[in-house]
């Protein structure tokens, strides 16, 4: 009895199952969203709208600005026509084919994007000339220019700066290289004209720095006193010469002779036989410093095995000896210069 009312249940389950299953099929069938023609119209067309709005956007970054002429000229033919076909396309439609154009139209102006090649600008030179300014107004070449080149270059300058300052993605390279020039040539025609002057005057600086040594003839040797002196002659009178004009070149080359003449000046000797005696002492030791080490560095090149035994002690000898040699060599110079 119990089976049979079991086999009862499990025919009306199957039965069941069998009359619900279309219906399920029916009920899954009709959730399942359809995205109509127009529907996917209206997609593609916000979608080339989006790729449009991107697009005038990258027209003010690097990207566009620095890039090649040709995907400058890809990305802007493709920009218009892509704007063209959206002045005349329709709010609403379901054509496929109408679609299928604006699909492809935001296809290759997305390509066209992405294929900018453009790289940021370099404002090392900019950044560089802009920085200067402190020192150049302050060189003597500036401060006696006339107004006009004064002028020039305060306009190259603030140019340069007001761009310097700008956002760094939007700079493009040509720009950039323009106020560089600018500033450059401003800079240039200050130099340029008051050069002279301004090495002039640093010649007449030098002058007066070296003619206090005038008076201490006795403290240097004759040879050396002498140069000095024909150096400062030469430099005195190229200075109150009015006659001929000179070249910033010359003023220099008379400075830098002078100078050198001043660096080369040999002071007299003091007689000290004691300190004599002593450098000599001193001179010779580091010299028998050096032939030990020499010999202890040849026989580890030349034989390690021979001194492999001994190797720990002659480092350790070759070590003390460069740092007694360096203690004698400062010791030396300070001698040398008590005695100079």
């Amino acid at each position: 009895m119990k089976t049979n009312k079991f086999a009862k249940v499990m025919l009306a389950l199957a039965l069941g199952s069998a009359a619900l299953a279309p219906s399920f099929k029916e009920a899954q069938a009709s959730e399942v969203t359809t995205i109509s023609e127009s529907q996917k119209y209206e997609n593609a067309l916000k979608d080339l709208k989006k790729a449009i709005e991107d697009a005038n956007s990258i027209k003010l970054n690097f990207k566009y600005i620095n890039a090649e002429t040709y995907y400058k000229q890809n990305f802007d033919s493709r920009l218009a026509d892509a704007s063209a076909l959206l002045n005349k396309l329709p709010a609403k439609s379901d054509s496929a084919s109408l679609r299928e154009d604006v699909v492809n139209k935001t296809y290759f102006l997305n390509k066209a994007s992405k294929e900018l090649n453009g790289q940021k600008s370099s404002l090392d030179q900019l950044n560089k000339l802009v920085e200067d300014d402190v020192n150049f107004i302050k060189k003597d070449a500036y401060r006696f220019a006339d107004e006009k080149l004064k002028k020039q270059y305060i306009v190259a300058y603030n140019s340069a700066r007001e761009y310097y300052l700008l956002d760094e993605a939007r700079l493009a390279n040509s720009e950039v290289e323009r106020r560089v020039n600018n500033l450059k040539a401003a800079r240039e025609a200050i130099q340029k004209t008051y050069a002279p002057l301004e090495e002039r005057l640093a010649l007449k600086a030098e002058i007066q720095e070296a003619a206090k040594l005038k008076d201490k003839k006795d403290s240097y040797t004759k040879a050396s006193f002498d140069s000095f002196l024909s150096a400062l002659r030469l430099a005195e009178t190229s200075m109150n010469d009015s006659s001929s004009f000179k070249t910033a070149e010359e003023y220099k080359e008379l400075r830098n002779s002078l100078k050198a003449a001043v660096d080369a000046l040999v002071k007299v000797k003091n007689t000290d036989e004691k300190l004599e005696k002593a450098i000599e002492k001193l001179e010779e030791a580091i010299e028998r410093n050096l032939r030990t080490r020499n010999a202890a560095e040849l026989l580890i090149n030349k034989f390690p095995q021979t001194v492999k035994s001994v190797k720990p002690e002659l480092e350790k000898l070759i070590k003390v000896s460069k740092e007694q040699v360096e203690e004698a060599e400062k010791l030396l110079k300070k001698l040398k210069g008590i005695e100079g």
